[in-house]
């Protein structure tokens, strides 16, 4: 009798067990597809930030003047960069703590899409008050020098997003170009494909491309950190 209720009890705490770790397992899994979920959105919208304001900054260079048109899509560009980088670096760095951050040596953060907060209050300064959307700014030296500072930074972001995510796409500057200045909107879809879509949706916690990218623009924007705090 007493050998039956043993095995009894060992078989319910088996079972307890059992079910306890299905529960976890399920929890843990639509935990993570939570995770990916919102990634996915703020990779995406972060790849569409940097390429647009890439597009956008090589447009301003090359006419060397800049419309408060221009100006405002830099400024929101900007501001979605601060804003879904530094989602995309936490969730990385500080909530699942897989970048290797050792070999570097930020003076003020070390998340590098804070740089974006220079960049918008530079765009602020240059824009002229109430200025209609057709403005135009006719660029300084200095001004230029300092567009081409922020243009060397985004294209370090830029070459980190499409070195390492599947789907993004950055098409030509003088097809671009063109583009842009009549269909801003459908450019700016175009840059983050179906690929990217059916690559990440439902899995992009578990994978390290976007991990990978967070790596490559930390590693890489460093050399600009106090270039971009004592010019802007």
């Amino acid at each position: 009798m007493k050998k039956r209720v043993m095995i009894s009890s060992a078989l319910l705490l088996l079972i307890a067990t059992v079910a306890f770790g299905y529960v976890q397992y399920r929890e843990n899994k639509q935990y993570e597809s939570y995770l990916s979920e919102v990634l996915v959105n703020d990779v995406a919208a972060l790849s569409r930030d940097i390429m647009m304001a890439d597009l956008i900054l090589d447009n301003v260079v090359s006419e060397e003047t800049v419309t408060a048109e221009e100006l405002s899509a830099l400024k929101e560009n900007y501001i979605g960069i601060h804003e879904h980088g530094n989602a995309v670096v936490r969730l990385a760095d500080m909530w699942l703590d897989r970048v290797d951050n050792v070999d570097l040596s930020y003076q003020t953060n070390p998340f590098p899409t804070y740089m974006s907060h220079y960049f918008v209050r530079y765009i602020e300064e240059l824009g002229p008050e109430n200025a209609s959307e057709d403005s135009v700014v006719s660029l300084s030296e200095e001004d230029i020098e300092k567009i081409e500072l922020i243009k060397s930074v985004n294209e370090v972001w830029v070459k980190a997003v499409t070195d390492n995510i599947e789907g993004t796409n950055l098409p030509s500057s003088d097809t671009a170009r063109a583009e842009l200045q009549n269909e801003p909107r459908s450019i700016r879809m175009s840059l983050v494909t179906d690929e990217y879509w059916d690559t990440y949706v439902g899995t992009m916690v578990n994978d390290d491309d976007w991990v990978d990218m967070v790596e490559q623009m930390q590693r890489e924007t460093e050399e600009f950190e106090m270039e971009v705090e004592n010019a802007l």
